[in-house]
């Protein structure tokens, strides 16, 4: 974890440390890990109802970090996809930046 974006769902959670162990359990090695998680969610949220007792159905997630000292701290993450996508941020080997969205 390099950086939250102020206003985003990893900063207003308080997500601390510099790497993500797992989320909801499952451990995350890789980007790839991170995007498959995602999209098993939004799968298994299409066939849920989408209001649940009145209110907006909310899933949080369950995310587990580390800092550099080996330090571990959990935290519950609300995710928002509309304002908040899943993006992936990479620096070209010329130095330009490049941002791809994952759609989950």
């Amino acid at each position: 974890i390099a950086q939250t974006m102020l206003g985003s769902p990893g900063e207003a959670n308080g997500i601390e440390g510099e790497f993500l162990l797992a989320v909801d359990g499952t451990p995350t090695p890789d980007l790839n890990a991170v995007i498959a998680i995602s999209a098993a969610a939004a799968t298994a949220a299409q066939g849920t109802a989408a209001v649940v007792a009145g209110h907006p159905k909310r899933h949080h997630l369950r995310v587990e970090t580390a800092d550099m000292s080996g330090r571990r701290m959990v935290t519950m993450l609300e995710p928002d996809p509309l304002f908040w996508p899943m993006m992936e941020m990479s620096q070209e080997s010329h130095g330009a930046w490049s941002c791809v969205e994952h759609s989950g």
